[in-house]
């Protein structure tokens, strides 16, 4: 009785690993189907997400975003984006172009798509316009090789101690200088922000504008942005002098019009 005992133990127990075998394959493969089925989702899932990008970028008008720009900075971001390189853009200025710079990366991105555009800012933190051309201190502006630079005045820093005729023939020497060395270089000219802290500056951009004008430069006018002087508070800092958030948008903003062929009329 005890043999058959253990005889009957012993197949229960071989049928039980045998039965929890069966189990275990069944439901490793059920798993693995639904792997499978996941990664499937997932992959018709982005072949779905390249196509609608594809279509998107397809979708760009390209001569009619760059109607605002030199002609010559036109045929590079349409080479740029069929090529899919990246346009290079210099923001050079004071401290505002540090705040400029990746609010107008992220919506030339909205407008062209990632990595048409690559902004960058170049702050020449303080200095006057005299000693950023004397001294040499655009030679870092060279060594980037960028394909444009969109130069702010830096009439903050030469006031009383730059003449607004030479603060505008300094900047047009610069771009001189750097198109000689880069002959594919787009430069462009644009005044600073108008203030509420020392009014002069704000008659001074009129003549900056005039003399850069007389130039083979592009002179961009954002002046025709900003409010007028008794609204002027609402868009800058509590000194009067650079943009807060709002006047930073509002920058932005015109320079987004410039670079995808919004109306930039004064």
């Amino acid at each position: 009785m005890k043999r058959w005992a253990i005889v009957v133990s012993v197949i229960i127990c071989l049928a039980i690993v045998f039965l929890s075998r069966l189990h275990w394959k069944d439901e490793i493969r059920a798993t693995a189907q639904k792997a499978k089925a996941q990664l499937a989702g997932q992959t018709v899932s982005t072949t779905n997400q390249d196509s609608k990008q594809e279509k998107s970028a397809s979708n760009v008008d390209l001569k009619k975003l760059t109607v605002n720009l030199p002609d010559h900075l036109q045929q590079k971001v349409i080479q740029a984006y069929q090529a899919k390189t990246k346009v290079k853009v210099l923001m050079a200025g004071d401290q505002e172009v540090e705040k400029l710079s990746p609010l107008l990366q992220k919506k030339l991105d909205q407008a062209y798509g990632q990595n048409v555009f690559d902004i960058v800012p170049i702050d020449f933190q303080g200095h006057t316009s005299k000693e950023v051309y004397e001294n040499g201190l655009y030679d870092e502006m060279n060594e980037q090789h960028p394909d444009a630079v969109v130069f702010t005045a830096l009439l903050f820093n030469d006031n009383r101690k730059v003449g607004t005729n030479d603060a505008a023939h300094f900047l047009i020497e610069i771009g001189n200088d750097m198109q000689e060395k880069n002959t594919d270089l787009s430069f462009m000219i644009e005044p600073n922000n108008p203030v509420t802290y020392f009014k002069v500056i704000n008659d001074r951009i009129g003549i900056f504008k005039s003399e850069v004008q007389q130039s083979d430069f592009t002179y961009l006018d954002n002046s025709t942005r900003w409010p007028k002087q008794e609204d002027l508070p609402a868009v800058l800092d509590r000194e009067g002098k650079y943009p807060n958030d709002k006047g930073n948008e509002l920058w932005s903003d015109y320079l987004t019009d410039v670079f995808t062929g919004g109306d930039i009329t004064p």
